[in-house]
């Protein structure tokens, strides 16, 4: 719960790349594939553009290395420390899946920086009607972005036909069907939009990479869960000493 009000934001880009910064852990329908093709776009079209994730991706991102930095995990406690370390031009939300609060959002109100996310979810509920902030349809690509932010980069007032609209909107109780997707603006197909869900609802719809990132995450956790039994780390550490079960990790990961 917010106990203050978060100061106002200013624009505060001046010249050079525009640093647009990502927050916290990202799976596919949080954003990872789209930020990775967004950077890999900028890269093509030699756009001023560059992209940082505070946090972690389910995948490496390492294709667009040269437009964007990935600065791994963080405690909660020093986002804030790190976000004024950085100094981002700019905060966006890539997520293609409605959020429920965002707590990484109420990081960036703090720090008073400008915002883009998508049309979806509770971000862009609370950001409803707050100064330099901007929504997209949540099926925009990469692309779009990216010509997005070069506007942006250009002249933030170029940026006012997507701001987010103060609506004043309230329904108790709410009904998703009713309440959420009736509210959607008329570029988003209502009657696919559910549809266009299910592969992430259901892993078995996915597409194979995001299916294989079901299964190893499932791996993972039941040999967490062993490891942490009576005798098995004992046992796994005399067959594996810490070097290799490190060199082991590593290469879980690249997967």
């Amino acid at each position: 719960m917010e106990v203050t009000s978060p100061p106002q934001p200013n624009w505060r880009y001046r010249a050079g790349n525009l640093r647009i910064v990502v927050l916290g852990a990202l799976n596919a329908i949080k954003g990872a594939d789209l930020l990775e093709a967004s950077a890999l776009d900028a890269a093509d079209r030699a756009f001023p553009l560059e992209f940082h994730l505070i946090g972690d991706a389910y995948r490496s991102l390492s294709r667009a290395a040269n437009r964007l930095t990935v600065h791994g995990k963080y405690r909660d406690g020093d986002l804030l420390r790190l976000l004024e370390r950085l100094a981002p031009d700019l905060i966006w939300f890539p997520a293609r899946w409605p959020e429920t609060y965002s707590y990484t959002l109420s990081a960036a109100l703090r720090a008073g920086l400008p915002v883009a996310a998508t049309n979806l979810g509770a971000i862009h509920d609370r950001l409803a009607g707050r100064a330099l902030s901007w929504a997209l349809p949540w099926g925009a690509g990469a692309r779009e972005w990216n010509d997005f932010f070069m506007k942006l980069r250009t002249d933030p007032l170029l940026g006012d036909g997507y701001r987010v609209a103060d609506t004043g909107y309230c329904s108790v109780p709410f009904s998703y069907s009713i309440d959420y997707l009736r509210k959607q603006p008329p570029g988003i197909a209502k009657s696919g939009i559910g549809r266009d869900f299910d592969s992430f609802r259901n892993p078995l719809r996915a597409n194979p990479l995001v299916l294989a990132q079901y299964i190893k995450g499932y791996a993972r956790d039941c040999l967490s869960a062993a490891y942490r039994l009576p005798g098995v780390r004992r046992m796994a550490i005399t067959v594996f000493p810490e070097h290799r079960l490190q060199l082991l990790r590593r290469w879980l990961d690249k997967f």
